[in-house]
């Protein structure tokens, strides 16, 4: 028997988790706090590198990812078992149909695109935020159009 989340959230084994209203806000914020020190506690390095030494910079890398993704959990199991099942009916809205048609081809175009693009530069960068925002947002938006082309001409043809 397979393990399910969504059925694990759906049961009604933990009525306290959705009439605890304390409980709820506390683990709100401990995931607000959470990803708010993801996102943001990297901001001084960048300002100025020497201010985080090694150690720093060790503890960082070996906790952001485990962290980021925890309270990434934290966040949709709250959402999920929320009263007004804010999740579940924003995800299952009609609008995300296009982007659930292209998101496999998505996967596999997007590996492509980023080494293109970074094969294609002439030398390495010093990658700030705003640089790597920007190379993200551009490897995103070109694998999303690469998905509709390749939709358009392989996928809708064969249905």
């Amino acid at each position: 028997m397979a393990f399910s989340y969504t059925k694990l959230l759906q049961c009604d084994s933990y009525p306290q988790l959705k009439s605890n209203k304390k409980l709820r806000i506390a683990l709100y914020l401990l995931t607000l706090t959470l990803l708010g020190y993801v996102t943001l506690a990297p901001y001084p390095a960048q300002v100025d590198p020497m201010k985080w030494s090694n150690f720093h910079n060790a503890i960082f890398i070996c906790l952001s990812r485990p962290l980021f993704i925890v309270a990434l959990m934290l966040l949709m199991s709250l959402l999920y078992t929320s009263e007004q099942a804010l999740l579940y009916r924003m995800l299952s809205h009609e609008v995300w149909l296009p982007m659930a048609r292209l998101s496999y081809a998505v996967y596999l175009i997007f590996p492509i695109v980023s080494a293109t693009l970074l094969s294609a530069m002439p030398s390495s960068l010093q990658l700030s935020y705003y640089v790597m925002f920007g190379l993200l947002s551009y490897c995103i938006v070109s694998s999303f159009a690469a998905a509709f082309i390749v939709y358009i001409l392989l996928e809708n043809p064969i249905r």
